[in-house]
């Protein structure tokens, strides 16, 4: 009897340690994606606001089907903080492809101008030079957001640089 229950033992701790390491080679090729960057779409600009979708391609992988959820974006221009986007909308990212990812950025002109008159002295034809010029800017995006795995929800979180020039 003894014996048996020793042997019960066994089997579930084994069964669960080759789990553990199934999910862990899943896991481990989950986290070899990759983002690209597709473009940005205004939907509306004007004195008040400025509205645009950015897209990006996520490559999965892995064979998991992912649903990502809890999007976060914090927007660097020239490594100056300008912002923080969320998207509440859940994505799906499909297994052993290449899935869209869009968010919509929803910005006050008031705060984006204010934001980049820190950008340079401050002056007026500063300002002015660093908008004749938005192109050859550095913009950085860093992604946060959770992937749903089941039950479980995995943080993510990476960073893309470059001039703006080179993103759309």
């Amino acid at each position: 009897m003894k014996n048996k229950k020793i042997l019960v033992i066994g089997a579930i701790l084994g069964s669960l340690a080759i789990g553990a390491i199934f999910i862990a080679l899943k896991i481990k090729k989950l986290l070899k994606y990759s983002i690209k960057f597709k473009g940005i779409k205004f939907t509306e600009t004007n004195s008040k606001k400025i509205v645009f979708n950015a897209n990006f391609d996520f490559k999965n992988n892995s064979d998991i089907t992912l649903n990502v959820s809890n999007q976060e974006y914090d927007i660097y221009l020239n490594n100056i903080f300008m912002t923080t986007v969320f998207s509440k909308e859940d994505q799906i990212i499909l297994a052993n492809t290449i899935s869209p990812l869009s968010v919509t950025v929803d910005l006050t002109t008031k705060d984006v101008l204010s934001k980049i008159k820190s950008l340079g002295d401050g002056s007026a034809s500063s300002l002015l030079k660093i908008l004749t010029s938005l192109k050859e800017q550095d913009l950085k995006i860093v992604y946060k957001f959770g992937i749903k795995f089941g039950l479980i929800s995995i943080p993510l979180t990476f960073s893309y640089n470059d001039y703006i020039k080179n993103w759309a």
